[in-house]
Parts: C-alpha cells; sequence; structure tokens
C-alpha cells in the first residue's frame, strides 16, 4: 500500500483520495477507497470514516488532529456539536446528517485558485471553504465559484465525486482561462460566514456546543430575550431577525420564517442537541445580536436575571398618609404565576396595593396599581367622619375615595342593625324543612334538583350537619371496594397476551397503546379508558415499554419492505430513494441512525442477490 500524497493547505479530503486512487494505480476507485477506509462505498464521500484511516496512517494524536483539522468537514460541525459526541462524529458521521445540509452536493471551484494552484504544485484541487452552500465567491481573489465549464457544460467532478479534475481544464479539455473568471463584488454576509467558520477552525478543539450555547444564553439575556423565569423568546426573536434582515435575504441562506416557527422546531432551538441542525440559523443570531464573532466567542456575557421592581424603597401612593409619593415602603412580596407581581405595603397607613411587572419593558410598573387594602388609617378616617354625620359625597371627596366603596364600607361594617344573613339563613331553613316534611325523596340530586342549587349550596356550607340528619344517606361508593391491584394484573396479563399475537400477525401499521387494546377484551380496554385508568400502573408502564416508536417500527417492517419491492418486476435496483418514494413513504421520517441501518441492509441485500 501506497503512503498518502501530499497534502496542500486546505485540500479537501476527497481530492487526497482521489489523488492516492490516481497513484496506486488501482483500476477501481472502491480498490482503491477499501484499502483506505477498509469499506467499498457507492461514492467518494465527504464525510468518510476516519478510524481505520487513521490506525493506518496518524498513529499519533497530534497527527490525526491535525489533518482533521486542515482537511475534513469535521472543524465545521465540531463547534456545534457536544465534546461528548465528537468521537461518535469521526467514527459514525452519518449519524449527523442533518448538518451536511451547509455543504454543497457538486463541488465548486475558483477559476483563479484552479489556475495559481496548478502553477505552483502542479495540479489544481477543490478548497474546503469554497464547499459551503450559499457561498458562491472565493473570497481571496473575489470571482464567481464554479462547478462546470462555460463551454461545454460539463461538471469538473463526476456524480459521486469518484472522479476529480486535477489540472485547470474539463473532461472534454476546455482551459479555464482567466478570460472566463466571472469577478463578483463580495457579498458582506457571505465574507462574515467564511470569516466565521475560519475563525472556529483557527481554535478546532476550544468550542463545541455547550460553549456557544452558553454565550448565546449571555447575549440573549443582554438584550432582553430572556424571561424573569428563564424561558427563552425565541419566536420574538426569529420575528426581530425576519424584520432586521429581511425574509427574502434570509430565504437566500436557507431560514424560512414559517419553518423555524413550526411547534417541532422552534421548541427545540437553543438546545445542544439542536444547534448543528441549525447552523446558519444560530450565525445569523450572532450577527444580530453582536455583531462580530470574535468578539462572541471571547467576550464574557454574564446571565442574570433583572429583578422585578428593584431594591426598594417603594412609594406610598395613599393620597391621605402623611408619606404619600415618598419611598417609605421596605418590603416588596413578589409571585410570579402567570405575570410577575408584587405587593407593597405602607406601615404608616396600612395602605397595600398590587402591581404587574413588565419584564420586556426597560420603563418602570404603571403607576396605578390594584388596591389590596385600603389601610386602617383610611378606615379610621372615614368612621369618624360618618360619625360626624358628614355625608358620603363630601366624605369622597375629602378622602379621595369613591363614594361606593365609602357606602359599602358604611354598609359593611358600621351598620350593626344588620342581620340579613342570619334571617334569610333561617328562612331558607323553614323552607326545606317544608320541602322535606311534604315530600319523601329518595336522593340527594332530586333534592337539589327540587330546591334550588344556590338555596341548596348555601344551606350545606352554612349548616352543613343540620343538613345531614335531613338528608337522605349518600350511596356507598362501589369504586372503593374494588381491587385495582388484582384488576392491574389481569389487565397486564391481557395486553402482554395482545402484543404476542400482533407479533405474530406483524401489521404493516405501528404498533402503539390502542392497537394493542384493541386486541384485548372490551372490558380491559373500556376500564383503561375510564375515570380509574391511573389505577392500572402496571399495565400503562407496560404499553409504554411495548409501543414502538417511529425508528423500531420502520426497522420491523423492512421485510415487508423488501417483499414489495420483489413483488414488482418493475423495480430493478433497491435503493433509499425508491423505498421512500414507491415502497413506502413513513421512511422519509427516519432517524439518520435508522437511514444508515436501512442503507446498511439494503447493501447486504444486495451483496446476497449477487451470490444468488
Amino acid at each position: 500500500m501506497l503512503n498518502l500524497p501530499i497534502q496542500f493547505p486546505d485540500e479537501d479530503i476527497r481530492s487526497i483520495v482521489f489523488r492516492y486512487h490516481i497513484e496506486s494505480g488501482n483500476e477501481s476507485f472502491y480498490k482503491s477507497h477499501s484499502e483506505l477506509f477498509s469499506i467499498r462505498p457507492d461514492k467518494n464521500k465527504i464525510f468518510p470514516k476516519l478510524h481505520f484511516f487513521f490506525d493506518l496512517h496518524y498513529k499519533e494524536e497530534e497527527d490525526r488532529k491535525k489533518f482533521m483539522k486542515c482537511h475534513t468537514y469535521l472543524p465545521f460541525l465540531m463547534p456545534f456539536i457536544e465534546r461528548s459526541k465528537w468521537e461518535t462524529l469521526i467514527s459514525r458521521p452519518t449519524a449527523f446528517r442533518s448538518a451536511w445540509r451547509i455543504f454543497e452536493d457538486r463541488i465548486k471551484y475558483c477559476p483563479e485558485c484552479m489556475t495559481m494552484d496548478d502553477l505552483e504544485y502542479g495540479m489544481c484541487y477543490p478548497h474546503r471553504e469554497h464547499q459551503l452552500r450559499y457561498i458562491e465567491i472565493c473570497m481571496l481573489h473575489e470571482c464567481k465559484l464554479i462547478r462546470s465549464c462555460d463551454l461545454c457544460g460539463e461538471y469538473y467532478s463526476s456524480r459521486g465525486d469518484l472522479s476529480l479534475t486535477l489540472v485547470p481544464r474539463c473532461p472534454n479539455e476546455h482551459l479555464v482561462y482567466r478570460s472566463h473568471v466571472h469577478t463578483a463584488e463580495l457579498n458582506p454576509f457571505m465574507t462574515w460566514i467564511v470569516e466565521s467558520f475560519r475563525l472556529m477552525i483557527e481554535h478546532y478543539g476550544e468550542i463545541d456546543a455547550n460553549y456557544l450555547l452558553e454565550k448565546l444564553i449571555g447575549v440573549l439575556s443582554k438584550s432582553g430575550y430572556i424571561e424573569l423565569q428563564g424561558a427563552i423568546l425565541k419566536s420574538k426573536l426569529i420575528e426581530d431577525m425576519v424584520a432586521f434582515f429581511g425574509e427574502e435575504l434570509l430565504n437566500k441562506y436557507g431560514l424560512n420564517e414559517n419553518q423555524l416557527l413550526e411547534r417541532r422546531t422552534v421548541v427545540k432551538l437553543f438546545t445542544s442537541e439542536d444547534l448543528y441542525h441549525h447552523i446558519y440559523f444560530y450565525l445569523f443570531v450572532v450577527k444580530y445580536l453582536v455583531g462580530d464573532f470574535n468578539k462572541f466567542l471571547f467576550s464574557d456575557y454574564e446571565y442574570s436575571s433583572v429583578l422585578p421592581f428593584s431594591k426598594g424603597p417603594w412609594l406610598c401612593k395613599n393620597k391621605i398618609c402623611p408619606s404619600y409619593n415618598l419611598p417609605v415602603i421596605t418590603e416588596c412580596i413578589r409571585k410570579v404565576n402567570q405575570y410577575i407581581t408584587g405587593q407593597f405595603t405602607c406601615c404608616i397607613c396600612g395602605y397595600s396595593y398590587v402591581q404587574r411587572y413588565n419584564s420586556l419593558s426597560n420603563s418602570p410598573p404603571p403607576k396605578k396599581g390594584r388596591v389590596k387594602d385600603l389601610g386602617f388609617l383610611w378606615r379610621e378616617r372615614v368612621a369618624k367622619l360618618l360619625s360626624e354625620g358628614r355625608s358620603i359625597h363630601s366624605i369622597s371627596k375629602q378622602i379621595g375615595s369613591c363614594q361606593a366603596t365609602i357606602k359599602k364600607f358604611k354598609l359593611n361594617i358600621l351598620d350593626t342593625s344588620r342581620g340579613k344573613a342570619k334571617k334569610s339563613t333561617e328562612v331558607l331553613k323553614n323552607e326545606f324543612t317544608e320541602l322535606m316534611s311534604k315530600r319523601g325523596f329518595t336522593t340527594r340530586s332530586k333534592i337539589r334538583k327540587e330546591f334550588g342549587d344556590s338555596k341548596y349550596i348555601k344551606l350545606m356550607r352554612l349548616e352543613r350537619e343540620w343538613m345531614e340528619n335531613l338528608l337522605p344517606q349518600r350511596k356507598a361508593n362501589l369504586y372503593k371496594y374494588r381491587d385495582y391491584h388484582q384488576l392491574d394484573i389481569e389487565a397486564y396479563e391481557s395486553v402482554n397476551k395482545a402484543y404476542k399475537q400482533l407479533l405474530t400477525e406483524n401489521p404493516s401499521q405501528r404498533i402503539t397503546r390502542i392497537l394493542i387494546l384493541k386486541h384485548t377484551t372490551r372490558l380491559v380496554f373500556s376500564r383503561l379508558h375510564a375515570k380509574k385508568k391511573n389505577c392500572f400502573i402496571k399495565t400503562k408502564n407496560l404499553l409504554d415499554e411495548l409501543s414502538e416508536n417511529q425508528d423500531s417500527y420502520l426497522k420491523r417492517i423492512f421485510p415487508l419492505v423488501l417483499k414489495r419491492f420483489e413483488n414488482a418486476p418493475r423495480n430493478k435496483t433497491l435503493n433509499w430513494s425508491l423505498i421512500i418514494h414507491k415502497l413506502h413513504s413513513g421512511y422519509k421520517n427516519a432517524s439518520p441512525e435508522t437511514k444508515e441501518w436501512v442503507l446498511q441492509k439494503i447493501e447486504d441485500y444486495q451483496c446476497d442477490r449477487i451470490k444468488l
């Protein structure tokens, strides 16, 4: 086996693999690839599995890191993946396939770089930073990147990148002359994206998803996009970004407002597991909130919540208090429910009011709050004025309170002749006794309906013991005497039996809780949907265990997919595209791990067919 060819600055790993194939003299690219990676792929992969490759050519850890930093695409993704998963990225890169979207499907070249590399190194090669999706300009030479020949339209790389151009001309021998170089103005956003990736590659190994997320949380907090409870205002941030950059610009970089605001997407944003799914989104978040990526990475952003209503002291709002509009209140009782509220009580007059805090505004809280208690000073002053025979109107003017409040105070506190509540209770008791003596009721519901809901509830609240002596006995609650432990065991056995039957039948639909229960008895089905369904703890846990997730389901029905393929003579080659478009559309939602599993099964199936 040959040693690896000499590598050039920023050379794509696919170029190194192809040059090894040329120098090895192997007839088949697959043989060259298997010598390097011990597998025979269907294309020259942008993310090959590197363990065998490193064991063969780079035994020292420092040499491995240098190769990864300078020639693979791992440094572009590692800052957006948790450090604990970096080893998985190296050994099983397909697990992070959704991150590959930031790279183009076809290799791009800079015409000027092709000519300059050919003059300096004797051959041209693809540069890594040219392969970023949506980046169409070479930052060094300020010219448009090309994928194919201007004259004949032939691509400079074959499908699957099994063949790459090593000289500045196309497969039809048309040279890439400098006269064909398309000059272009540098786009500030493209420049910023490339410079951001350069900075992350320069600090390769220092930055991971948790580091970026910590910085993002600090910036979001400083910019007012984190509530006091700690929730990130994701929808507001997205809407503000669209208003700032414009929908057209964001669409150019694959960012769609409606897709980002979808529930299944927005709930995962700003989690360490999600960063690699939306790399360009987070780059634009940094651009919007900070502007300078270097400043973002290496500045300290402290995350702290603003104390609602500050530290005090606070103003007394009682107009008759000697300390009116003075900061004499020293205590604030803060509560967090749907909103954040603060209750303030003046120790001089007893006046208490509640205000709501607006966490999104830097302005002070509203002047008016909801009055909780008018205070002892107010009650003493009003009581004195009433005892002097002053009218409610004049008291209202002097105190500054509405007439309705003073009238209510007079009725509830000072009117000692009030006995309406007691009299009304006695009247209701007489009325209820008369009703019970005239008719023989057997159930409480009939009595309540006949007597009236409001009167019945009032008597039960005020005279429950007296009512219980007159009312018929409550019916026994049969639910109390059921042995739910035994019923749970019976239901558990029934569910187990139904599941085994389903496995024998191997249904084409997904095995869910409902499907399992439908194969049990009617009694078990109804019990697990009744009011006491929470008593069947053991059975519910079993149902959760037996229910298939999407990936388990897709793996189980794969033999059925193979049967469909074999039963359709027009299908000649089994591949992923055929499965998702013709055989079973459910595989479109497969996870990267399941997709890799299916691709391996397809490869095994094809090998078995060749042997036959």
